[in-house]
This record gives C-alpha cells, sequence and structure tokens, in this order.
C-alpha cells in the first residue's frame, strides 16, 4: 500500500478508536446515535481506502509481470542439470501460492523432474512462473504435468486460515514447503540424503528439511523445476477457492481467489468475515 494510502488507513483506525471511546461515555440518546453512526461511517471508509490501495497495488504489479513474461527467455533445466552433475539424483523445486490473499488456505507445491533419456528431459513449452500465465496456459500444463508420471514426481500441501493466524503466514508457508517436499523425497525411496536436493522459491528455507536446499529469489522465473512447481500450487488453490465459492457464493472468491480487490473489500465491509478469512489480516483484523 502506498504510504499516503498507509496514512489515511491509519488516521481512519485512530477515529474509530476515539469513537468507540466516546461511545463508552455517557451521552444523551441523540449523541449516542452520531456516535454509533460515526463509527460505522469510518469504517467503510477503511475498508474503501485499503480496496482502492490494493487495487492500485495489483495493477502495477500486473504490468510488472507482464513486462517481466515478455523479456524472459524459456526456462531449461539448467539448475537441475548443475545438481545432477554432482550426482544430486532429485532435485525438488518448491513454490507456494496464497501468501497475499486475506482468505483461504495458503498452498505449497513440490515437484522433481525424474531422470532419463535426454529427449525425455525436453523442457516443455511456454513454462513460466504460473503469475505470468493466462488460467488456460496454466491448466494445459498443469495436465501435462499430472499425466506423465513417469516424467515428474509431485505433492502439494495447504495450511489452512486458522493455522495461519495462530502462527503467522511465513511460518504456515514454510511448514507447508517441508511437507510437501518430504512427500516427493518420499515418493521417490530418496532415503539417502546426499541424493537429494531442494530449491526453493523465495529467501528462506523451511528449517527442518532432510536434505540441503537453496532459497532461490524469484525461482519461479528461473529455475523449471519451481515454474512447475509453481504451476502446481497456483492450480490446486484456485481449485480450492472454486468450492470456497459455490459455500459462499456472496464474496466472488472464484473471481478474486481470496485477494484483497475492491469487490471483496466491499462484500467483506457488507456481510462480514466468513470462517475462511484470515482474522490476522487487515481489513479483517480491524472488523
Amino acid at each position: 500500500m502506498p504510504f499516503q494510502g498507509r496514512r489515511l488507513l491509519h488516521f481512519h483506525y485512530y477515529n474509530i478508536a476515539i469513537l468507540k471511546r466516546e461511545q463508552q461515555t455517557r451521552h444523551s440518546p441523540h449523541t449516542q446515535q452520531l456516535i454509533y453512526i460515526g463509527i460505522h461511517i469510518m469504517r467503510a471508509l477503511s475498508l474503501l481506502v485499503f480496496a482502492i490501495s490494493s487495487s492500485s497495488n495489483s495493477n502495477t504489479s500486473l504490468v510488472a509481470r507482464g513486462a517481466r513474461a515478455s523479456s524472459s527467455a524459456i526456462l531449461e533445466l539448467s539448475y537441475e542439470k548443475k545438481l545432477w552433475s554432482a550426482n544430486k539424483r532429485f532435485v525438488i523445486g518448491c513454490d507456494e501460492a496464497g501468501r497475499g490473499p486475506i482468505a483461504g488456505p495458503v498452498v505449497a507445491a513440490a515437484l522433481v523432474c525424474l531422470q532419463g533419456e535426454e529427449e525425455a528431459l525436453a523442457p516443455l513449452a511456454n513454462v513460466a512462473d504460473s503469475k505470468t500465465l493466462s488460467e488456460k496456459k496454466r491448466l494445459e500444463l498443469y495436465e501435462l504435468v499430472v499425466s506423465q508420471p513417469t516424467r515428474f514426481a509431485y505433492a502439494w500441501c495447504r495450511i489452512e486460515p486458522s493455522e495461519i493466524d495462530e502462527t503467522n503466514i511465513l511460518k504456515a508457508t514454510l511448514r507447508a514447503m517441508q511437507v510437501c517436499i518430504e512427500d516427493v523425497q518420499e515418493k521417490m525411496q530418496a532415503t539417502s540424503v546426499d541424493s537429494s536436493y531442494a530449491l526453493i522459491d523465495g529467501n528462506k528455507t523451511p528449517t527442518k528439511l532432510s536434505m540441503p536446499a537453496r532459497a532461490l529469489v524469484k525461482g519461479d522465473a528461473l529455475c523449471y523445476s519451481i515454474a512447475l512447481a509453481s504451476i502446481i500450487a497456483k492450480t490446486e488453490r484456485d481449485k480450492i477457492m472454486y468450492e470456497y465459492s459455490s459455500l459462499f457464493p456472496e464474496y466472488g472468491f472464484d473471481s478474486h481467489k481470496g485477494y484483497p480487490t475492491k469487490s471483496h473489500i466491499l462484500a467483506l465491509g457488507k456481510h462480514g468475515a466468513c470462517p475462511i478469512h484470515r482474522k490476522s489480516f487487515k481489513p479483517v483484523k480491524g472488523m
């Protein structure tokens, strides 16, 4: 959120706090009614400021993502081949989807490209960070991966909003990553730690992994296995949010997937939070 937006939002929260304090003081019924109306007006203004700022950030982000996608080269297996040459048989790429939304789970996915004939390892066309792909292209690549068990092994894990609120989004994300990485390792029967290596999108790795790992900033735009993992994570999370949309149709989860878009914030102000909203995230936290 831009600096001016944050200042205005803090100003609204401050006024709400003052009005609530006045509400606890004895006043005439007419004054109490005015204070009550004032609280709801300030709360609505706070939600509107948050929605406008989030929408502005989303548009800027989409422009940046589009520019990055158009200038990026086709992803190859360069990171994987380098590790294979160092006797790391199972190179596992890992990424997440859903750290930014204010509703729904965070999902992580891990994927390993199985070694074999060189032609069997020829990279799939148009693989890129899932955020830069259209939903149609992402689904096409997802189907290609899940339909080829001799070529790819993968796993994914979801962490629910309740755990996100209890710990925090970073800890929840790292736990999801650890679970799915170890699930892939188990599928590959990689009992030797020395034969496995994890490449993880971001700047942190889970602390309890049983194998060496490297955090790779913007790894989903650089590393083939991480990019495929990002496609798995994003697709699986989208499926979950489509299901939630049928349970809570008033929020429009099928369109914004839980991100704080203007329509989502307005629905939140009208209907309040539902069970899948993250209570530790603003503006849900301030309601």
